[in-house]
């Protein structure tokens, strides 16, 4: 410590990820709602996921976006950056990638064999007036609310 005390200190070292806030052409918002063990309930969250080594975050939110929900960017549309934060500084130094999209659906999801198909996932698509209702509530994962919170000019926008 800055005195010179010697103490343990755990952290996780994790990865970084992404978080896609993506926005229908007829302005809905698409959540993935899964089941999170360590919470024994289920939460609805924006499509979300470790970005792999050597691989690039805007890449990583386009692969997660389609894998966890069937949806694209719409014709014509690009991913709008939002922002690099740390998610929990005080255990773990990972830092989420957010972003916003204008999407279309354009197949069901296909969801990874290495962990999702224990989730008990599915797509949700919300109203955005809802969703910011539903904060507090089954929206509550902070890293949900404040992807919503940076991307409230991109859904005003459509």
């Amino acid at each position: 410590m800055p005195d010179g005390k010697v103490i343990d200190w755990y952290f996780m070292d994790t990865p970084a990820s992404v978080m896609v806030v993506p926005i229908t052409t007829d302005n809905q918002l698409v959540f993935v709602r899964q089941y999170r063990h360590n919470l024994k309930t289920h939460c609805l969250e924006l499509p979300a996921g470790a970005v792999s080594a050597g691989e690039d975050p805007a890449d990583a939110a386009l692969r997660e976006l389609e894998e966890e929900t069937g949806y694209r960017l719409a014709a014509g549309e690009q991913l709008a950056p939002l922002g690099r934060f740390y998610s929990l500084p005080s255990e773990t130094n990972k830092y989420t990638y957010f972003y916003s999209a204008r999407v279309t659906k354009h197949h069901e999801p296909v969801l990874d064999n290495e962990i999702e198909r224990y989730f008990d996932m599915s797509v949700v698509t919300v109203s955005v007036a809802d969703a910011f209702k539903r904060i507090g509530t089954d929206i509550d994962g902070m890293e949900t609310v404040g992807a919503l919170m940076l991307a409230r000019q991109h859904i005003a926008a459509g």
